[in-house]
């Protein structure tokens, strides 16, 4: 009954045409000049910008946002069709419905941040955010209810895409514009880390189950608020 998985593929690529179209505007943009030499090989460009973030501890702290948190809490995406199939007994396109009410807190999430772009004390709520998504993640990974999952997974999609969008929002703000690129392009290179806490969350659900391997990680992330609040200058960016 439903439009096939050629179709799912079709509407996926149409989706990407305005993230293109918005792309080809930034010709007219004009970068800033880059710190150093012109002719730096582009592996001693990347080690000046790992220089430079190992300079500036709130750049540290907001990119290792995009280590532990990111690359433990997506595990919930990955036990995601473990969780509908044998915690929930979801029927056939329930996996589809989860991941959904995911997308849609994740999309309410970005749009907040729109909203409220002139809120202060925005690292600070970055901290408060990274800890309330450890929690909701713990009540996921444990709940065995419908009607607790699918508001808890939906409420994981709001958090994460609300602090991450603020958190890249603080990076790009407090770069020096020479650093940009360098500095953008580790933080992609961090991205990569995430298939790490899936690996992590297996070996968790076959030691013990799918549930405790989502909680564990949750604890995880909750466990790191502390260094992030106390040993890093994050919660007193503005």
């Amino acid at each position: 009954g439903g439009f096939g998985l050629a179709a799912c593929f079709a509407f996926t690529g149409l989706a990407a045409v305005p993230f293109m179209l918005i792309l080809m505007t930034l010709t007219i943009v004009r970068p800033a000049p880059a710190h150093g030499t012109g002719d730096e090989s582009p592996f001693r460009s990347l080690i000046e910008g790992y220089k430079y973030i190992w300079r500036n501890p709130a750049i540290r702290g907001l990119l290792s946002v995009d280590i532990v948190p990111i690359a433990l809490g997506m595990s919930y995406a990955t036990m995601a069709p473990a969780i509908a199939k044998d915690v929930l007994h979801l029927p056939d396109g329930g996996l589809g419905w989860l991941l959904g009410a995911a997308g849609v807190g994740a999309l309410t999430g970005t749009l907040l941040v729109a909203v409220l772009h002139g809120i202060r004390h925005r690292g600070r709520i970055v901290v408060l955010s990274i800890a309330a998504f450890g929690i909701v993640l713990i009540v996921f990974g444990l709940s065995g209810s419908v009607w607790l999952s699918f508001p808890a997974i939906a409420a994981l999609g709001l958090v994460f895409a609300g602090y991450s969008t603020l958190n890249d929002t603080l990076v790009q703000t407090n770069i020096d514009e020479g650093y940009r690129g360098r500095v953008v392009a580790v933080q992609t290179m961090l991205w990569g880390l995430t298939p790490i806490g899936g690996l992590l969350a297996g070996y968790l659900a076959s030691r013990f189950n799918v549930q405790w391997a989502v909680a564990i990680n949750g604890m995880l992330v909750l466990a790191y608020v502390p260094y992030l609040w106390f040993r890093t200058p994050v919660r007193t960016i503005p």
